[in-house]
């Protein structure tokens, strides 16, 4: 991991913000990232977005993986067709 020299204030109820430049250049879907899983380590904590449906139309309905991405029958069937 590297630093991103960015220092946010942690409320009294534990909540901070991320800053939504530091989305955008991270390319991150902020608009349907809605939940954010904690992964702890020794002396650190690191945050990923956590996206329950189909990496590209967000439906939830009969999720496979697809390249370790999460992707929809619909959107998978799409997929193998640009693929041959």
């Amino acid at each position: 991991m590297i630093s991103t020299g960015i220092v946010r204030r942690v409320g009294d109820t534990g909540k901070f913000t991320i800053p939504l430049t530091l989305l955008k250049e991270l390319k991150i879907d902020y608009n349907h990232a809605r939940h954010v899983e904690f992964f702890v380590g020794d002396d650190c904590i690191a945050l990923r977005f956590f996206e329950s449906g189909c990496t590209f139309c967000h439906s939830i309905d009969d999720i496979k993986y697809w390249r370790d991405k999460r992707v929809c029958r619909k959107c998978l069937e799409e997929l193998k067709k640009i693929e041959k």
